[in-house]
């Protein structure tokens, strides 16, 4: 089995149950495992160990982050650009500003606000007002004004034995 050396740390477990070495940390894994790693830019082939010391990047590719003196040879580095020739100043990379990740473009300000806010429970609506409603019109039922009664504060059983005229003459003006 060949022998890699991690570029960085991975967090988690393997899928075998070991854990990760930490960066610049040489780790035995199958063949599979190995050109996997190498060709994600995870592990460099390692200079040693136990098994196959190098496992060879697929043909026709060069291995994403060539390391001097790890396997990667100096006809896989790419000829320098115009732009990087001895006495060319280098161009400038783009810059973010530095609330923003390279990686997912978004601000962690904003993604912080934006979890709190799909985690905050939605305020409650406030109660209605109480509106004193209008008396009921002279020609509605007895339990029309019965009901109205009970809102302006009349005990029930009272206004249940009330009549009509009285609760009209008493809640309506009329009468």
């Amino acid at each position: 089995m060949p022998v890699v050396r991690m570029r960085d740390h991975v967090s988690g477990g393997r899928w075998d149950g070991r854990d990760w070495p930490l960066a610049n940390g040489e780790i035995e894994v199958p063949e599979w495992e190995a050109r996997d790693l190498i060709a994600g830019g995870l592990a460099v082939p390692a200079s040693g160990g136990a098994g196959d010391s190098a496992v060879p990047a697929p043909q026709g590719e060069v291995p994403a982050h060539p390391e001097p003196g790890a396997g990667a040879s100096a006809a896989a580095e790419p000829e320098p650009a115009p732009s990087q020739l001895p006495g060319t100043p280098p161009e400038p990379d783009p810059v973010l500003p530095p609330e923003v990740s390279p990686v997912a473009g978004v601000s962690p300000v904003a993604e912080a606000a934006a979890i709190a806010e799909a985690t905050q429970m939605p305020e409650p609506d406030p109660p209605p007002e109480e509106v004193p409603a209008s008396p009921p019109a002279p020609n509605d039922v007895k339990q029309h004004w019965i009901d109205y009664a009970v809102t302006q504060g009349e005990n029930p059983d009272t206004a249940m034995a009330m009549t009509k005229a009285d609760l009209m003459s008493k809640y309506g003006g009329r009468l």
